[in-house]
């Protein structure tokens, strides 16, 4: 991610509104202020045939950073300076949020570059920020976070721009995964922990090196098989090393293997080179971002066993300052699995944000089989269903 990105950032968290800690009604289908942004419809390039797109909820401010569905079935927002929020679907009805509730503030800024959040298997919940891991604690039981506790300290964390350690998810062996980005643009490789993806216990114990080679991967998913998949950030700058923007990938992480960076990116390997090639290449500078891999049954066939990946958009000079615009999208890969045992599939398009009101950097899947976005300009939460034939 790039210099750009990086000034949008701390104007974003500047001007962010200060939260309330008691619980506030939403209007998710109220008209925007004329401040605000335009109606959904102008908003949105493209939907798929057969599918509907409304807005679920929001926080009132910008900044949010990922998201996830609660052992309650509510749904947990994370922003980037460290606030917590549940959203609830009490009515349930409408497939609205019906409240939003701050759940963690950060007064003291004792969370920084807040990017992960998940819940683990004894319902407990973590977050990853600038180089830890932390595990949140109820003290009194109000259900409002209260203190944390570090399970992980000292990961390389912004050694070069919004590179930290980024997405957490737990496993089916019951170990809290996290990816780390890298501490320079393309190489070379500086400290022991960077461009990996990291294995624990849920209490940070047996931390260990699951798989190397990634420049900057920022969401981790699983199948129910216990596939993990990630998306890999491609370099920003050009110099005499690297006279080209390379693809963005996505990658079937297996144990032990090495991913390329920073030697090689893309499927297009140097002779001699050993790492493993991506499952597809994305556009370059689509600053791939928050992915899920989809199971459920609300979606058609066409749209199911693969993985959504919200691309955050275009920010590198190299491609501005040409006039390229990519990402501010949602893309789906199906896969098919191969006879080597990793999978084969391509992009395809699922959503197009007008790129000046859609900065998609998360997604999930509801318990209702809906797939969840996340816009980082507005903290807005879109849900997307399939309705053809329904």
């Amino acid at each position: 991610m790039m210099r750009q990105l990086k000034l949008i950032l701390l104007l974003l968290l500047l001007a962010a509104c200060s939260s309330q800690a008691e619980t506030v009604t939403v209007e998710p289908t109220a008209e925007p202020t004329p401040s605000g942004p335009p109606p959904l419809a102008e908003r949105m390039l493209f939907v798929p045939e057969g599918f509907e797109i409304q807005i679920y909820g929001g926080l009132a401010r910008s900044g949010a950073s990922s998201m996830t569905f609660g052992p309650d079935g509510s749904l947990y927002v994370l922003t980037v300076d460290g606030q917590i929020y549940r959203l609830r679907d009490d009515a349930q009805d409408d497939h609205a949020a019906d409240s939003r509730e701050l759940i963690y503030t950060n007064e003291a800024t004792v969370l920084e570059h807040a990017v992960g959040i998940a819940f683990g298997p004894d319902g407990a919940l973590y977050i990853s920020d600038k180089g830890r891991i932390v595990r949140m604690l109820d003290v009194d039981g109000d259900e409002v976070y209260d203190s944390i506790d570090p399970i992980v300290t000292d990961l390389p964390a912004l050694l070069y721009p919004l590179h930290s350690n980024n997405g957490i998810a737990f496993g089916p062996d019951g170990k809290l995964y996290v990816g780390v980005g890298s501490s320079t643009d393309h190489g070379p490789i500086q400290q022991q922990r960077e461009a990996s993806i990291l294995r624990m216990n849920p209490d940070g114990s047996e931390l260990e090196v699951f798989a190397t080679g990634f420049r900057n991967p920022y969401d981790l998913t699983f199948s129910p098989n216990g596939d993990l998949f990630t998306a890999d950030n491609g370099p920003d700058q050009l110099d005499m090393t690297l006279r080209y923007i390379p693809p963005e990938e996505l990658n079937h992480v297996r144990q032990g293997r090495n991913y390329g960076f920073p030697d090689a990116f893309g499927k297009l390997l140097p002779a001699g080179n050993t790492s493993e090639p991506p499952i597809t290449e994305f556009f370059p500078s689509t600053v791939s971002s928050g992915l899920v891999y989809y199971s459920g049954a609300q979606f058609p066939p066409a749209f199911q066993n693969g993985v959504f990946v919200a691309q955050f958009g275009t920010g590198v000079p190299a491609m501005l300052d040409r006039g390229i615009l990519q990402g501010h999208t949602v893309v789906f890969v199906p896969l098919q699995p191969t006879a080597d045992g990793t999978f084969t599939g391509d992009f395809q398009l699922f959503l197009q944000f007008v790129p000046a009101w859609g900065r998609p950097i998360d997604v999930t899947v509801g318990p209702d089989g809906a797939l969840y976005v996340l816009d980082y300009l507005t903290s807005e939460v879109f849900r997307v269903t399939y309705t053809l034939g329904s």
